[in-house]
């Protein structure tokens, strides 16, 4: 590749503030595709470089001595940045890419300008770091990630936890200037502080030192310097989260907002309309996706009532759950972690075949959690389930459950899009830090969200949900999402309280008290977070119907879910486009095809009066 081109990417990374490229720099590379590739490289090496954390968490340890800046310099300077980048993009000749480059030149500008669009929004969320939910600050993710092998390490490893009291007052700055500004957290969205949790936390950091330093290539010398001087670092972090605590309890918490919504911010519905672009990837009002839910709630307690019929239930939703529960047999941890096993490997992955095309899919581990919080969840090929409450756990959506977090839900998604030519910086998102939406980089919920909801629906394709009860089951799970949309909307838009959502999430869906008010503080801090799954499904299940109705009887689904899948994370307005090209490609070929055939007996009858006539001669 010219050297030319990528010193000039190399300056790009690596000074502040970055020079444009210029169109002489762009064509001196031998092929547009290639300037593209670089160009995606770059933005991934600048993901990394300017959240340290995360490049340690995707096994990059370049910048392991270095941790995130919450300054407002530092905020200013990403943008620019990604101005530059979005410059140099738009200086490729797109007429020269091949036609999946040039949709991938498209998703690169789409996730620069949405980081840029959100720069409005800086003054809201992304001055709030300080929430209880995916939030580096208080859950070091990253610590058990790093590498501890030699005292190199263990150097980097000390740089950082020096640099901690630093960023805190940085967090603490920005917070200082939301109440400034009044664009506050509601108050049950701020995280919580005590002695003890500062204690959890300062735990955490000691493991690199506490768990693992015996094990490494360290002297004894060694080992006593790193001890002490990570000491000497953790009390002064013990000293910087005692402030912040005392800042959040003494300052901020007196000035959060009153109402749960956004609207009761200063241009809070505009706020909360540019949270739904970000989370769902296409533009749509909350009116709109209101009257989704409502339509949507209605439809599938419809379908509810018919399952009671069929199983000979005269009551109302209410009396059925509570029919269902007294019906769960008494089960520990162990009995529920099997069950889910069992499901897995005996009841969906022999059927996958079925609608997937053979694809390389690594076995999902299993996971008892035992402490509050999700019911399950999935990460890094693993599926956690809480098992602190195993009565809370039912088995009549275990299946569904299962679906969504495993196979062919994220477990499979993942790892699908893992054996695919897709750029890292959309293969390896950063997916903490949504306090700041809309004002971050685009982790396309609705696409991930949407497909995994999207996996519990081809359970019924499948045959999968073999009694009555289990079909409920995934329609427990299906109406607990469409009560999100209504929920959700009427939180933020039209001023519904929290007593006023969590008597709605009870009246159509079987969660625990508890958990509700756990699911309506998360919509109150995400806002729009929660609308991405059922939007994001029912936008699938809608191109589904439409190649279904284009090619007919010529429908084959593993074809429709390769190119959902083998296209990665996307706005869902991309998704539109890849299915009507692969239509588009469908009916040309099926043209070619038939002409093909009609030249070939042509050709035959041709020869025949050519051979005929011959021997008449």
């Amino acid at each position: 590749m010219n050297r030319k081109w990528i010193f000039s990417c190399t300056l790009f990374v690596f000074t502040c503030p970055f020079p444009s490229l210029t169109s002489a720099e762009l064509n001196a590379v031998t092929s547009e595709d290639d300037k593209l590739h670089q160009l995606e490289e770059t933005l991934f090496h600048i993901t990394k470089r300017e959240y340290p954390e995360f490049s340690t968490l995707v096994g990059d340890h370049q910048f392991d001595d270095k941790l995130e800046s919450y300054s407002r310099e530092s905020i200013d300077r990403r943008v620019e940045v990604y101005i530059e980048l979005l410059k140099a993009v738009n200086n490729l000749n797109f007429k020269a890419l091949t036609r999946p480059r040039r949709r991938d030149a498209d998703i690169l500008k789409s996730y620069l300008q949405t980081y840029i669009n959100g720069y409005k929004w800086k003054d809201y969320g992304a001055l709030s770091p300080m929430t209880p939910l995916s939030n580096m600050l208080i859950q070091p993710v990253w610590v058990p990630a790093g590498n501890y092998y030699k005292m190199d390490d263990y150097e980097k490893y000390l740089s950082r936890l020096a640099a901690i009291p630093g960023q805190i007052r940085d967090v603490t700055k920005l917070m200082q200037d939301a109440v400034d500004r009044e664009t506050t957290l509601y108050k049950k969205s701020l995280a919580k502080f005590s002695q003890d949790s500062i204690d959890d936390l300062l735990a955490m950091y000691s493991f690199p030192i506490r768990d693992v330093v015996d094990f490494t290539e360290l002297t004894d010398a060694q080992k006593s310097d790193v001890q002490n001087r990570s000491h000497f670092h953790l009390e002064n972090m013990r000293r910087a989260y005692k402030d912040l605590s005392h800042f959040i309890e003494n300052v901020y918490k007196p000035s959060t907002r009153r109402t749960e919504g956004l609207y009761g911010l200063k241009n809070g519905t505009e706020y909360y309309h540019a949270c739904l672009m970000y989370h769902l990837g296409y533009r749509v009002t909350a009116k709109e996706i209101h009257r989704v839910g409502l339509q949507e709630v209605e439809l599938i307690h419809g379908k509810m009532k018919e399952v009671m019929r069929e199983l000979d239930f005269d009551g109302d939703l209410s009396s059925f759950y509570a029919y269902l529960r007294s019906r769960e047999p008494n089960r520990t941890a162990d009995d529920i972690l099997n069950s889910y096993k069992s499901i897995i490997t005996e009841r969906i992955n022999p059927t996958l075949p079925q609608i997937f095309r053979s694809v390389k899919i690594p076995p999902v581990r299993v996971q008892g959690v035992d402490k509050p919080g999700l019911m399950a969840y999935y990460g890094y090929n693993t599926f956690f389930i809480n098992v602190r409450n195993p009565e809370e756990q039912q088995s009549h959506t275990m299946l569904a459950i299962a679906m969504h977090e495993t196979n062919p839900g994220h477990h499979f998604q993942l790892n699908y899009i893992a054996n695919e030519k897709i750029p890292e910086y959309r293969r390896k998102l950063k997916k903490y830090h949504l306090y700041s939406v809309p004002f971050r980089e685009p982790t396309y919920t609705a696409y991930s969200e949407g497909w995994a909801l999207y996996a519990e629906y081809l359970g019924e394709e499948l045959g999968l949900y073999e009694d009555p009860h289990e079909r409920f089951g995934r329609l427990t799970m299906e109406m607990f999402r469409a009560c999100r949309l209504v929920v959700d909307t009427g939180i933020h838009a039209f001023g519904m309280n929290h007593s006023e959502a969590v008597e709605y999430m009870k009246k159509y869906t079987d969660i625990s008290y508890t958990h509700i008010e756990t699911e309506i503080d998360r919509y109150i801090t995400w806002p729009g977070q929660s609308c991405a799954y059922k939007m994001g499904e029912l936008k699938m299940r809608a191109l589904r119907k439409k190649a279904e109705e284009v090619l007919g009887s010529r429908f084959d689904e593993r074809d429709f879910h390769h190119r959902v899948l083998a296209a990665g994370p996307m706005p869902l307005d991309f998704l539109d486009d890849i299915i009507d090209e692969w239509l588009e490609e469908y009916e040309t070929q099926s043209t070619l095809n038939k002409a093909s055939s009609i030249l070939y007996k042509d050709g035959v009858l041709l020869l025949f009066v050519f051979i005929c006539f011959y021997y008449l001669l």
